[in-house]
């Protein structure tokens, strides 16, 4: 019996190493604040700023730091980013994505606009789980996303979404405002799995749906659809 519990601890101490020396840790001079106009982003509302910003949420980031986007961003601690959008419109033409545990952030006194340029086709503004990026990530497991202060436009598309917000716990939407077409078969959020977490101080304006909700557990206050 005591031969027995001996080979259970060495085996335990063994396993417990060999964890122990797989923990990441952060690349050498990682970025966690982040301003999109550092990475190239000009928010003129003409310039084509989508891969700029894509480039201020991403770095440094991926599983393989020398991946070129669209890659995986796994379900790291160790790698948080807090990204400023300050005052503008920023032009975009395809989708933003919003890997784990990331902030986007407005200016909180000059609201910027995030713009979806008509592109011809329907497209998401920002997803917060997309199998391009996700990798195995399932929305149970999707934690630490924070969006606040944008004004989310998409007056030029005919069947956009703005935010895929496919989540669990520790979210967080609060104070934007989702500027659809009239007439148009646009959404304001798709949630159509996972926890949405807390959401709040929202305004949706035309499109077809402001909230298309099929999830669980969350919790939400001052919707204005």
């Amino acid at each position: 019996m005591l031969t027995r519990l001996i080979v259970i601890l060495v085996v335990l101490a063994i396993v417990y190493s060999a964890h122990a020396v797989q923990i990441k840790a952060a690349p050498a001079n990682y970025v966690p604040r982040r301003s999109v106009r550092d990475y190239g982003a000009k928010g003129d509302g003409v310039t084509d700023d989508t891969a700029a910003i894509i480039r201020a949420i991403t770095e440094s980031r991926a599983d393989d730091p020398n991946a070129v986007y669209p890659t995986v961003y796994s379900s790291s601690s160790v790698t948080p980013a807090l990204v400023y959008f300050p005052p503008g419109t920023y032009l975009i033409t395809d989708t933003l994505p919003f890997t784990y545990y990331t902030q986007l952030v407005g200016d909180a006194d000059d609201t910027p606009v995030i713009k979806m340029q008509n592109t011809g086709s329907d497209k998401r503004l920002i997803d917060a789980l997309d199998a391009r990026w996700g990798g195995n990530l399932v929305n149970q497991n999707n934690f630490f996303h924070h969006m606040r202060n944008f004004v989310l436009d998409m007056s030029e598309c005919d069947a956009c979404t703005g935010i895929h917000w496919q989540v669990a716990q520790a979210t967080q939407l609060s104070n934007i405002y989702f500027k659809m077409k009239k007439g148009s078969k646009c959404q304001g959020i798709w949630m159509e799995n996972g926890s949405g977490g807390f959401v709040s101080d929202l305004v949706f304006e035309g499109g077809m749906y402001g909230m298309w909700v099929g999830n669980q557990q969350f919790t939400s206050r001052n919707i204005t659809i």
